[in-house]
């Protein structure tokens, strides 16, 4: 379930979207998930590049925080979001 606060961000609907799926995706304990890129295309019904952009828009805002995994060999797999507490943020930026 997503936050009703969720509105109050002013996110574009695909940036909307590729949260909405970063939270499906989330492990509650931490507050991470790690699905590919192309996973999230995949599951919002759009390209790779528009989830990039999004990407781009929830780190900016700080609603994601976006590391870089490796495998075993140094490659790189897919990346680990953290999502930030959604109602927290909001009720931070109505008391401002």
């Amino acid at each position: 379930m997503l936050p009703n606060e969720i509105f109050s961000l002013g996110l574009k609907p695909r940036d909307l979207t590729v949260l909405a799926c970063l939270i499906r995706h989330k492990d509650n304990e931490n507050d991470s998930c790690f699905p590919s890129r192309s996973l999230i295309a995949k599951e919002c019904c759009v390209k790779e590049k528009t989830v990039d952009a999004a990407l781009k828009v929830l780190e900016e805002q700080s609603i994601i925080v976006k590391r870089h995994r490796l495998r075993e060999n140094g490659s790189y797999t897919s990346n680990m979001y953290f999502v930030a507490d959604i109602f927290a943020m909001t009720q931070n930026t109505s008391k401002e």
